[in-house]
């Protein structure tokens, strides 16, 4: 029997309107409240000692600028939710845009999966406060995916294996909205060197099975394949985690960079190979820095990858959507264009997923 091809209709997000630019960071070096992540993850116990503006190298010391960020992350600015704003309001925003853009009603969502690790409440969870924002009444699953920078593609990846289970009982899917995305600000610590990594948002897609195509689409993906892994054995699942005071912490970002950038290389090829593609137009990584995403596509040997990391920072799970969504805008994707996102997340969790765009009309 031919397995149906779970459908992606539509791609889109919604970002907070407050930019937080690099000159917010400079300004806290300078008035000396910048830290460096590794002299004390508990100040209260142990007061760090020097700070991050003031590298010593020899007899060198480098001063914090706009450029040094740039050029060691890649980023420019974030956004930054308001103080009442949290990530089921940005998520609410994104499933209204998705359905605006498909023509679909909220009663027609049968299922919505958000993977985010920044809900304002453990529970209920932002999956059901955006059920509620929105009106989807007929929503019968809704529930949160914790797997952090890989949320997004984990929750389309479980959101797929459902769709087929209903398509193949002989019950029909209807239509299930895909969101991932955070409000990392809120659980960033702002004397910590790396909060300049960080930004909010969320982004989403809405999913069909094959038979259920509203009339408002014009180009859509089948999600070909799938690959996922996770690792949480031998202190990996320390590497990116939050501490006793819930704040974010990664205190040793270059074995970070030395773990994602292999595995989303694996992931990319392994999906490939499932997929039976000898070649893709476009390799999406997860947004993390520039170095991750450009030493990802060196060892692919591709020039054929997106990066807008300049514009929002890390989003965690939101960065993959928003950045297929910014490559169709911008006409890096159209119908044939055959794509793999890829992700590496806290946990640690990698994954991939092929994607097959096409014309409906």
């Amino acid at each position: 029997m031919d397995i149906p091809l779970t459908r992606i209709l539509a791609w889109d997000f919604y970002v907070p309107e407050t930019v937080l630019d690099n000159s917010h960071f400079v300004e806290l070096a300078l008035q000396g409240l910048l830290y460096n992540e590794d002299i004390a993850m508990d100040r209260e116990k142990d007061p760090p000692t020097k700070i991050h503006w003031q590298v010593e190298r020899g007899e060198k010391v480098e001063i914090l600028t706009d450029e040094k960020i740039v050029r060691i992350t890649g980023i420019s600015q974030r956004r930054k939710a308001e103080k009442d704003e949290y990530v089921h309001h940005l998520g609410i925003n994104a499933a209204q845009k998705l359905l605006g853009k498909t023509g679909i009603s909220p009663e027609e969502i049968a299922g919505i999966l958000f993977g985010t690790v920044t809900s304002q409440h453990e529970f209920p969870s932002a999956a059901v406060l955006v059920q509620e924002g929105i009106g989807a009444t007929n929503a019968s699953v809704c529930n949160d995916i914790g797997a952090a920078c890989s949320g997004f593609v984990t929750a389309l990846n479980h959101a797929d294996a459902m769709i087929k289970r209903e398509i193949l009982e002989g019950r029909n899917p209807g239509y299930w909205l895909i969101l991932g995305g955070e409000t990392l600000t809120k659980i960033t610590d702002y004397t910590y060197l790396n909060s300049t990594l960080f930004g909010d948002g969320v982004g989403g897609v809405l999913l069909s099975g094959p038979s259920s195509m509203p009339s408002d689409i014009s180009m859509y993906a089948d999600v070909v394949a799938f690959v996922e892994h996770r690792d949480p054995f031998n202190g990996q699942s320390e590497m990116i985690f939050r501490d006793k005071y819930r704040r974010l912490r990664m205190p040793d970002g270059h074995a970070v960079y030395k773990q994602a950038v292999p595995a989303m290389c694996s992931a990319v090829r392994e999906v490939m190979k499932l997929a039976g593609w000898e070649s893709v137009d476009l390799v999406v990584p997860h947004q993390a820095n520039a170095r991750i995403i450009e030493k990802v596509a060196q060892k692919l040997r591709t020039e054929k990858y997106y990066m807008n990391i300049h514009k929002y920072g890390n989003m965690s799970g939101a960065t993959t959507p928003i950045a297929v969504t910014e490559a169709i805008a911008e006409g890096r994707i159209q119908p044939g264009s055959k794509v793999v996102v890829t992700t590496f997340g806290a946990g640690k969790v990698w994954n991939a997923a092929a994607l097959e765009f096409k014309s409906y009309r």
